[in-house]
């Protein structure tokens, strides 16, 4: 099986998540264009753990927003009073998540921290 060709960065325990299927809503801080089968590389590790599709960008949220989408982003904590990382909050949407049986190693090209061009470094 051929990997898409764009990977998104993902931290434990989100890139697991993922790939499981029980997250369907990454949070992050700006808009992207980018849609359908996505990569997910496990931050600092150089491995593809699987695949989703990237169907939709939701927001920007509210706190109030952010609490009600639990289910989807998994993120447990007080909405409240929680220190948000962004100025804006996103939520990409992902559908047919799959987890490779193998992870798969890739170059990690200089500089890449959210986005990694697959193409060539497989």
């Amino acid at each position: 099986m051929l990997l898409p060709n764009k990977g998104l960065l993902v931290r434990e325990p989100w890139a697991s998540a993922l790939v499981e299927g029980r997250k369907t809503m990454e949070l992050r801080g700006a808009k992207t264009a980018h849609r359908g089968r996505t990569a997910i590389i496990r931050a600092g590790t150089r491995l593809v753990i699987g695949e989703a599709s990237l169907v939709d960008v939701r927001g920007p949220f509210a706190r109030s927003d952010l609490a009600l989408g639990v289910d989807e982003h998994l993120v447990r904590v007080d909405w409240e009073t929680a220190e948000i990382p962004y100025q804006k909050t996103y939520g990409w949407m992902f559908t047919a998540a799959i987890e490779y049986e193998v992870p798969r190693p890739y170059r990690h090209p200089p500089g890449a921290v959210i986005w990694v061009n697959l193409g060539a470094s497989v």
